[in-house]
Formats: C-alpha cells, sequence, structure tokens
C-alpha cells in the first residue's frame, strides 16, 4: 500500500499550517485574548479621557485622545486579527524561505513516511507521529520532536487519501479537525 506523490507547496498551504499551528497551543490563544482585554480597556480609558475633555471643553486633549483613539482602534484590528497575522508570516516566510517553492517528493508506507525536499529528507517512523491535523485545504503532521510537515490534501485522488488513512489509522494515529 505504498504510494509516492509529488507537489510543490502553494502560500496557501503554509498560511493554513500557521493557522492550525496557532489553534493547537493554547498559550498562543491565552495571549491573544489577553491583549484584547489590554486594548479594551485602554480603549475605555481613552474614551473616559474623551469625555472628561469634552466636559471641560479641552480642545487639545480632544485632539490627542482622538489621534490616540486612532492608533489604537488600528493596533486593535492588527492584534485581534489572527488572518492578518497568518498572511504577514506566509509573505516573509515566502520571500526568504526559497526552498519553500521547491518540489517535494513524500513517500507513504505502512511503517513509515518519507518527506523529502530540497534541503532535507526525512524518514519518519509512524510511531513517532505527535498528531496529524486535517483541515480544508492539507494535513498539517507533527513529529514528536516538534518539526512539522505540511501534506497538501490536493495532491491525493480520492483512492489514495482514504489509504493515507487507513495507514494512520492501522498505527493508531487519530487525525484531528483544524
Amino acid at each position: 500500500m505504498a504510494m509516492s506523490l509529488e507537489f510543490t507547496l502553494k502560500p496557501q498551504d503554509f498560511e493554513e499550517s500557521f493557522m492550525i499551528y496557532h489553534n493547537s497551543k493554547p498559550y498562543l490563544r491565552y495571549t491573544s485574548i489577553f491583549m484584547i482585554y489590554v486594548l479594551i480597556i485602554f480603549v475605555g480609558f481613552l474614551a473616559a479621557l474623551k469625555i472628561h475633555a469634552l466636559i471641560n471643553n479641552d480642545v487639545d486633549t480632544l485632539k490627542r485622545v482622538d489621534d490616540s483613539l486612532l492608533v489604537f482602534t488600528g493596533l486593535a484590528l492588527l492584534i485581534c486579527s489572527p488572518g492578518f497575522w497568518y498572511k504577514l508570516m506566509t509573505a516573509f516566510m515566502w520571500k526568504v524561505g526559497h526552498f519553500l517553492k521547491e518540489p517535494v517528493l513524500v513517500q507513504i508506507e505502512e511503517s513509515m513516511f518519507i518527506y523529502k525536499n530540497a534541503v532535507m529528507k526525512s524518514e519518519i517512523q509512524w510511531s513517532s507521529i505527535q498528531s496529524v491535523t486535517e483541515s480544508n485545504h492539507i494535513f498539517f503532521i507533527v513529529h514528536r520532536l516538534q518539526a512539522s510537515y505540511i501534506v497538501p490534501k490536493r495532491i491525493f485522488t480520492e483512492k489514495n487519501i482514504n489509504e493515507f488513512k487507513q495507514i494512520l489509522a492501522s498505527n493508531n494515529i487519530l487525525i484531528q479537525k483544524g
């Protein structure tokens, strides 16, 4: 039941892997939530300052508060928008990681899979896999040593995607939804 598949990653595959990684780490989710609360408190403070300046007809303070509110509203939109960060990181990695655009060969066997690209060749036993997450467009495979591998779903036929899932099941690997 071995299969060989070749593909080239697309930026969308890489972006989706960032999303899966972010969602799999509770501390990243909690940091985002904490930052949202800090921004809400700060914007509330600026709103109170604005009300105070309006009551006292303090034009100089009103201008400063309006400028600060504009800046912090923009900052809040950036911080609270994970999609923005995924796109930013993808663009950066795509610019500096030239090897990401090179062809990848994946060989899937009963006991292991081989992932070979321009800079590495990894032979990974299924027993050393920590998790496999399936999203709309990729399988995100994480090794116990925190190395990760992106396998796009578009490279599979319906027959060999079922074979791939059977191999995972026979190695007691549950596929998580991402």
